[in-house]
């Protein structure tokens, strides 16, 4: 069994602890992605302003540099079994169980459900916001820096979305340094991008 340590516990800065208290853990868990990827992209002065509407508009509203930036967050795993393996018994103090690697090629794996996410997301419109992005977390703990650098050039955007910006977001396994990083899937100028700079 593999312990991967995610802060969960308290707050990002950007959040009033009362707020980040009151969501639901998949709130929470949308809040940690959110804020890992303007910290990545380097947006310090971003202001947490609400949740999205369910069905309406994203999951994260964030007010950056005087406009209201949306962000729908969604998660990407391996298989069905690890996505509920990792929610029906949420770890404490910030710890997430990944109990086995998954059967078959995980690398196929997760690249066919990062494509599955993307389509579905694309296929939805948003509201209450400037702007909208994207972020796809892709949820593959034994995935390497550089394989997922080669998932990126095998993805497709559909022509038809509602996105300024598409992210494929993870969490880099500890051989390469840990940590978050992102690469920039739309627009196709940025592709693959993953420049640490606000857009």
């Amino acid at each position: 069994m593999i312990i991967s340590i995610l802060p969960k516990v308290t707050p990002p800065m950007s959040y009033d602890e009362a707020i980040f208290k009151k969501s639901s853990p998949k709130e929470k868990y949308e809040i940690w992605v959110g804020d890992a990827l303007l910290q990545w992209l380097r947006y310090d002065d971003r202001q947490f302003i609400r949740h999205g509407i369910d069905g309406e508009e994203p999951d994260l509203v964030y007010l950056i540099e005087g406009r209201k930036i949306g962000i729908e967050i969604t998660v990407a795993y391996c298989n069905d079994h690890q996505a509920k393996k990792e929610w029906q018994k949420p770890g404490q103090n910030g710890v997430r169980r990944l109990f086995a690697r998954p059967l078959g090629q995980p690398d196929k794996l997760i690249t066919s459900r990062v494509q599955r996410a993307i389509d579905a997301k694309c296929s939805r419109h948003y509201t209450g916001a400037d702007e909208v992005w994207l972020c796809i977390e892709q949820n593959s703990p034994f995935a390497t820096i550089s394989e997922t650098r080669h998932r990126v050039a095998t993805l497709n955007i559909p022509s038809q979305h509602s996105f300024k910006y598409i992210f494929l977001g993870f969490y880099a396994n500890q051989g390469d340094g840990g940590g978050f990083r992102a690469y920039k899937l739309w627009p196709p100028e940025l592709s693959g991008c993953v420049c640490r700079c606000a857009i």
